[in-house]
């Protein structure tokens, strides 16, 4: 997952002009958020609220994408497919968010060490919005 990690912090410099802060901004929202979300989604799930539920997993999902963490986004579509059967279990649903909790943990924590060691700004200057 670091590579990846590296490569989407790495791309998203790209799309943003060499704004290294506004990715460092965005990992540190993904880092502080995603575990929370997953959370509020098995909230969501256990009430009975559908459309809260898949809203929530689909923000993790796609936020994942975004920063390269694909364990987790893969995870959050499980619990979505997971959901939207209709011969779904409650068991089938809770392994499926203990597994997209448990990529969700891993993937902040690796987003701490990227932090902590970010990719160079290839081609760009620190701080450099060209």
């Amino acid at each position: 997952m670091r590579e990846d990690l590296r490569q989407a912090w790495t791309a998203l410099t790209d799309d943003l002009d060499g704004d290294v802060q506004a990715v460092r901004r965005f990992f540190v929202a993904y880092r502080d958020l995603v575990v929370p979300r997953v959370d509020a989604a098995a909230v969501a799930l256990a009430r009975g609220d559908d459309e809260e539920a898949r809203s929530t997993l689909l923000t993790v999902r796609s936020t994942s994408l975004m920063v390269g963490a694909a364990e987790v986004g893969d995870a959050a579509s499980a619990v979505l497919d997971r959901h939207r059967a209709g011969h779904r279990t409650t068991a089938d649903e809770a392994r499926a968010l203990a597994t997209l909790r448990a990529a969700a943990r891993s993937a902040c924590d690796e987003v701490a060490l990227l932090l902590g060691d970010p990719p160079p700004a290839v081609g760009q200057p620190v701080g450099s919005n060209r």
